[in-house]
């Protein structure tokens, strides 16, 4: 029984797999993000972007001839700082994800398609470290006092989930430039190792593509 469900599933993944309106390929390219805080002990100023990175691989399949469905795999760097004031140290966080969002394609043009869906990311790991308020404080401070240190695990989601939205626009037939966005439904702090405080990840993603098929 095992080697008959393993053949269909074989069979039915080389179908799609050759099918004429089935493509992949691969991405990559930099993250804009922060994350929109809302903290229980009061009101707080808002975190500044920073930049990261997403790679990764994905999938199309064309549904009718306007609409595709396109599934991604990919490893995002995504995070958010302070920047250093007067006799403070700044602050910037940075959190490493497997991200898989599924977006539902319509084709403008031959060209140009638009895309909505729904995202869903495993978190690998999260780090923080200061930032000194001048060249000073970096000098006489201790070695690897600026250094990015591991954040205690109890006090984050290990998932993050929320909606993505993108315009894709085809350059060249294998190569392709998008441009999403991605608004974080999930709280992404762990409420019971906080004060109950929340933050919901939010951040712009350029790719650029190559489709191998």
């Amino acid at each position: 029984m095992k080697k008959i469900t393993f053949t269909l599933l074989f069979l039915a993944l080389a179908t799609v797999m050759y099918a004429q309106d089935f493509h992949f390929g691969v991405t990559a390219g930099p993250n804009l993000s922060t994350v929109k805080l809302n903290m229980k002990s009061g009101d707080v100023d808002q975190p500044k972007s920073v930049i990261g990175f997403h790679i990764g691989a994905f999938a199309e399949w064309s549904l009718t001839d306007k609409i595709s469905l396109r599934p991604e795999l990919s490893y995002q760097t995504v995070g958010y700082r302070y920047p250093p004031e007067e006799e403070l140290y700044g602050y910037r966080h940075k959190s490493n994800y497997i991200s898989l969002p599924v977006m539902v394609r319509y084709s403008i043009s031959e060209k140009l398609k638009v895309g909505l869906g729904p995202y869903v990311s495993a978190k690998l790991v999260a780090k923080y470290k200061y930032i000194p308020s001048s060249e000073e404080d970096k000098e006489n401070a201790e070695e690897g006092w600026f250094d990015y240190t591991d954040v205690d695990n109890d006090e984050f989601n290990p998932v993050d989930y929320g909606l993505c939205a993108g315009v894709g626009y085809q350059v060249l037939p294998k190569l392709g430039v998008a441009l999403g966005y991605n608004y974080g439904l999930s709280n992404i702090f762990n409420t019971e190792g906080t004060d109950g405080s929340k933050a919901h990840n939010r951040y712009f993603r350029l790719g650029l593509s190559y489709t191998i098929r």
